[in-house]
């Protein structure tokens, strides 16, 4: 898969972190890495796309820069990228969130290069 380096990379350098996806506009998912089962994740981030698109409609001039949720055991954060793809990082919670934030930027801006 032509994203795995840096999905993986990503995963690797963040404290906690147990998945991540590459998703679609639709919210299919075009690439996952981590823990957790195949079938979840891609629910999980099929429900973030949902949200998303729902968030984009109620927001309409508000661009999303960052959707944070944090849960009893993870946070979830969400990454917008050009042409209306997404990442998707969910950690472990109470680990390091702005590194978290900080490397999620970085793997944004490279897959933006690719798009």
């Amino acid at each position: 898969m032509p994203y795995t380096h840096i999905l993986k990379r990503l995963l690797e350098s963040v404290e906690g972190a147990v998945g991540v996806g590459f998703v679609d506009q639709e919210g299919e998912t075009i690439q996952l890495e981590g823990q957790l089962e195949d079938y979840s994740h891609r629910l999980h981030l099929a429900y973030q796309g949902i949200l998303v698109d729902s968030l984009k409609e109620i927001h309409q001039k508000e661009s999303l820069s960052w959707l944070i949720s944090v849960h009893q055991r993870v946070t979830i954060v969400v990454q917008p990228l050009k042409n209306a793809y997404f990442l998707v990082l969910t950690l472990e919670h109470r680990k390091d969130l702005h590194k978290a934030l900080k490397r999620l930027e970085e793997a944004a801006q490279e897959l933006n290069q690719e798009l």
